[in-house]
């Protein structure tokens, strides 16, 4: 077995020193002096709003949720991203490359909820749209006409969800 006390050189602890035991040393003359650093970074591919006010086909540095939201359109795709992104890792180096809906063949996706009979108590109607929960309050005896008011009014009322609602009796 060879010394393995050679290849090793202590400041502190004598290399004479043969008493049994544990003997620790910290030496941290080249030791970096800063936190260390873990650069992320991230380019996000995502759909814009005409009612952003980025029109370039460049990626952009993005730096906050409101910034998504100016540049991109409120309740974009490009613009939940980021505040996903950002909420996830606030630390991130964040870009985003935008990206403008199929002119020639995009086919807006629509949806039907159907409303069936009065209320029969007071409480909540609840539904989902993009992972965000809309409640509408209701009472006992409200008609479905009503209730779809309320229910788009709420869906419109959400500036952060990139649908509109209508009511239909």
């Amino acid at each position: 077995m060879t010394d393995m006390s050679t290849d090793i050189t202590f400041s502190q602890i004598p290399d004479t020193e043969r008493t049994p035991g544990v003997f620790t040393e910290f030496d941290t003359a080249t030791a970096v002096r800063t936190l260390a650093s873990n650069p992320q970074s991230v380019v996000l591919l995502a759909q814009r709003l005409p009612a952003g006010t980025y029109k370039d086909n460049e990626a952009v540095a993005v730096f906050s949720d409101g910034q998504a939201a100016t540049l991109f359109g409120r309740g974009s795709q490009a613009h939940l991203m980021v505040r996903a992104a950002i909420k996830a890792n606030r630390y991130l180096q964040l870009s985003v490359m935008p990206l403008d809906d199929d002119a020639v063949g995009g086919i807006a996706a629509t949806t039907t909820i159907t409303l069936t009979g009065p209320s029969t108590g007071t409480g909540k109607n609840s539904v989902w749209v993009m992972g965000q929960r809309i409640d509408v309050a209701t009472t006992s005896g409200l008609d479905a006409t009503a209730m779809g008011t309320r229910l788009a009014s709420a869906i419109n009322g959400n500036k952060d969800l990139p649908v509109t609602a209508s009511a239909a009796a």
